[in-house]
């Protein structure tokens, strides 16, 4: 599924993936709406936003699926926000 919201007058790329881990990377990925690890074979959404209102953000399918959409963008600009406020104060 490839699909475009807006958000703040902004386009929200939104795109559908089975997530595969790859064996040279070691980031642990986790999903900003339910904070648990998103593993190997999982069902995730892409959200691009470049970074506009908030950074490119992997999510479990069934937490986009679940949330309203201007409120799901919203807590993730939200959380985005107050972590760019921390590591500006370092």
């Amino acid at each position: 599924m490839s699909e475009i919201l807006t958000y703040k007058d902004t386009e929200v790329y939104i795109n559908s993936y089975t997530w595969k881990k790859l064996s040279d990377i070691h980031r642990v990925w986790k999903c900003p709406m339910c904070y648990k690890h998103i593993k190997e074979n999982d069902q995730v959404y892409l959200l691009i936003n470049n970074h506009k209102h908030f950074p490119n953000t992997l999510l479990h399918k069934e937490c986009f699926e679940e949330n309203d959409k201007d409120n799901l963008f919203g807590c993730i600009e939200n959380e985005y926000l107050q972590i760019k406020r921390r590591e500006d104060m370092f």
